[in-house]
């Protein structure tokens, strides 16, 4: 009997364990539930700072694309300021060429004063000079001759050194002359400007004894 009226409590009390069992098993769910909403939640912030991150990355590296690329298309001040220089010179030669001494003379000023320590600074100098020759301005001529004469490593060194030597003979200075004829000779004896220096200097001489 005892043990039928215990089935039978177990049986009334059954549906109420197993409800409460279940509410335990929903409370637990609700809570995993939440759980994972929790972590969800967070890798969808990590998914989103990553992509960002990741945004912030590619953004840099065409910002440093951009950069370099402006870099190279821009040139520096030093790099604009040869192409200027060498932009002008160009434009003095083709003046030059043309004979047209008026615009030449005023374009080698401003180069000269523009463009004071330029690569081309004493060519600049021996044409301005010639043109001076040309309009008989032997005095203003020769200190630029000069200048250009004393850089040896200058190419136009030696014709320098000939347009002295001519303008110290026709202004009645013949030891200068003579002194400039051996530096000629000595310093660049197989060049095509010691020949003419000979020649040039000889004709002098002869027209002296005569």
């Amino acid at each position: 009997m005892f043990n039928h009226y215990c089935r039978l409590i177990i049986i009334l009390l059954m549906p109420t364990l197993i409800w409460a069992e279940a509410e335990d098993d929903i409370a637990i769910l609700q809570k995993k539930v939440s759980l994972l909403e929790h972590r969800v939640s967070y890798l969808a912030e990590l998914v989103d700072q990553s992509n960002l991150a990741d945004m912030e990355e590619k953004i840099a590296q065409l910002q440093a694309s951009l950069n370099k690329k402006n870099t190279v298309a821009q040139p520096t001040p030093t790099q604009q300021t040869v192409n200027n220089e060498e932009k002008d010179y160009n434009s003095i030669k083709s003046l030059l060429t043309k004979q047209d001494a008026k615009r030449a003379q005023a374009a080698i000023n401003r180069f000269l004063q523009q463009y004071p320590k330029s690569k081309y600074r004493h060519q600049a100098m021996f044409e301005l000079a010639n043109l001076m020759i040309l309009q008989g301005d032997l005095l203003n001529a020769e200190p630029l001759f000069v200048q250009v004469a004393n850089d040896k490593k200058n190419l136009k060194a030696p014709d320098a050194l000939l347009r002295l030597m001519s303008i110290y003979w026709q202004t009645g200075r013949h030891q200068e002359a003579e002194k400039t004829y051996e530096s000629i000779i000595n310093g660049y004896p197989r060049s095509p400007v010691a020949q003419l220096a000979r020649v040039q200097y000889q004709q002098w001489i002869n027209i002296q004894r005569n």
